[in-house]
């Protein structure tokens, strides 16, 4: 057992997982939405009711959020996981998309663990805003420049961190679909399940 593997685990999952799916993942429609909506927010922060909150009431109702999700996301990727059916996950492990080399299978735990590793990504920004922002207004007088890239920031991340909560919902609904359909009508080796 190699007692370095858990310090470079961020590194290979970014590099061995991420990477090659970032045409599904970093460059999607998901992200530009995330950032549209970060623009509006950022845009309008100082006219919005949200604007006179503090700092640590709109953090700590982002954590419970992000908290929430994580636990959802971990139990999606245990369900998938814990498959009661070997033949159904043999199914699945046996199918991919034309052109890729992960199957469908992979691809199923990938998005409860990217899904995971986005709302890890929203407590780390959330920690951050209690550390730099604490009592303070979300949107002060006299905003610096710093401030207003910080709530930007903060508002693509919640942003993205609610659609991946929406995908890992649909997933599992789809998943659910796939299970009961495998199980009432068995499967077929030349269908393709695309996506």
């Amino acid at each position: 057992m190699n007692s370095r593997a858990p310090n470079g685990a961020p590194a290979r999952f970014w590099r061995g997982q991420v990477w090659p799916r970032r045409s599904r993942v970093i460059i999607h429609w998901h992200i530009l939405l995330a950032v549209l909506v970060a623009i509006t927010v950022t845009a309008a922060a100082s006219r919005l009711p949200l604007g006179d909150l503090q700092i640590s009431t709109i953090a700590g109702s982002l954590l419970a959020f992000a908290s929430l999700s994580f636990g959802a996301c971990i139990t999606g990727a245990v369900l998938v996981l814990t498959l009661p059916q070997d033949t159904v996950i043999e199914a699945l492990v046996r199918r991919r998309r034309e052109g890729e080399s992960f199957t469908h299978y992979s691809d199923l735990v990938f998005s409860f663990a990217w899904s995971a590793a986005v709302q890890l990504t929203l407590v780390v920004i959330v920690g951050g805003m209690f550390l730099l922002g604490g009592d303070g207004s979300v949107w002060p007088d006299n905003v610096p420049a710093s401030h207003t890239v910080l709530v930007f920031l903060a508002a693509a991340v919640s942003a993205y961190s609610v659609i991946r909560l929406f995908n890992v919902v649909s997933t599992l609904s789809a998943l659910s679909v796939v299970v009961v359909a495998f199980l009432t009508h068995g499967v077929n080796d030349k269908e393709s399940t695309e996506g």
